[in-house]
């Protein structure tokens, strides 16, 4: 594990530090490192490992379905054939479809771990498959809100419930006839990348894409967290975006506060800068402001996080 964590790039003191922040490709690569030494994709949280290179069996199978529906269909017939400690079943009803997941751990902690990585899975790279973002009506977890609840309105969008009896994705009946538009080719590209494109915004450049993704997704293009700027490169009017960012239980401030802490994080990563540079870059007239901010979203100073970093 220690050796993961280094490879990350990542201090014990960062580690220890309860709100600290990490950026993708750091966790990326502590997953990355943990699997390879452990050989097992389930990271060491199940009973019985799922070996190196069952994401990419799963993957490759999943590729030559026709649609949505066909993707989520499959993959449950292999996971059936693959391991005992996942399986995932697609329910149809009127006019929503819950793509449920059963999930055995080794203990509580362990299953809020694999539950909000086979979600985030099988959520992102269907919605890569079809090439726009599955429109996700609700998210449904079998435990309590966490202490880190307030991020999964980012990473899913839709509606989060809690204390379910399953862990499911509700899905509107309509997105099960979207067709896969991968190539074999295209997916060897994206293998390469991951676990890093599960943990990034996704915006494929569909109309469907969840309107808070659009946002950020605007806010880096434009460099700029003007709400006007913003609302005006997604062709809305500011009203229509606060109550489309409402709908999604998420404010353009809340937003404008992400865009601007994983900016704070990047650019405080490399010494390239200073902090009254980088204060400077973020559009704070002076360096309290921006410490003030960024202990809010961290926990820490600016100058304490770097040193972290550093270590």
């Amino acid at each position: 594990m220690q050796g993961a964590i280094q490879r990350g790039a990542l201090s014990e003191a960062l580690l220890m530090s309860p709100r600290a922040r990490i950026l993708p490709f750091q966790l990326s690569s502590v997953i990355k490192s943990i699997a390879k030494d452990m050989n097992d994709e389930f990271l060491g949280l199940s009973e019985n490992a799922l070996p190196m290179g069952s994401f990419l069996l799963l993957a490759r199978n999943a590729i030559h379905s026709q649609n949505l529906y066909e993707i989520y269909k499959s993959t449950a017939r292999a996971l059936k054939v693959m391991t005992t400690q996942l399986s995932l079943e697609l329910i149809q009803g009127d006019r929503f479809s819950r793509v449920r997941f059963h999930i055995k751990a080794k203990d509580g902690n362990a299953s809020v771990i694999l539950c909000e990585l086979a979600l985030l899975i099988w959520h992102r790279f269907p919605s890569w498959l079809i090439g726009e973002r599955v429109h996700l009506e609700q998210v449904r977890l079998p435990f309590k809100a966490p202490t880190h609840a307030n991020e999964y309105p980012l990473l899913f969008g839709g509606k989060i419930e809690y204390n379910c009896e399953f862990a499911e994705l509700v899905i509107p009946n309509t997105l099960l006839k979207s067709p896969c538009r991968r190539s074999l080719q295209e997916l060897n590209g994206y293998v390469s990348e991951l676990p890093k494109l599960w943990f990034q915004y996704m915006d494929y450049g569909s109309r469907s894409v969840d309107i808070s993704g659009a946002c950020l997704n605007a806010m880096q293009m434009l460099a700029s967290t003007s709400m006007h700027k913003v609302a005006k490169s997604l062709n809305t009017s500011i009203r229509t975006l606060s109550r489309k960012l409402a709908a999604e239980n998420v404010t353009f401030q809340k937003l404008k506060a992400v865009y601007l802490r994983d900016k704070a994080l990047n650019l405080l990563a490399n010494d390239q800068l200073s902090i009254e540079q980088i204060t400077s870059v973020l559009g704070y007239t002076e360096p309290s402001a921006f410490t003030r901010a960024f202990k809010q979203w961290t926990g820490n100073t600016p100058h304490h996080y770097r040193k972290m970093v550093r270590k």
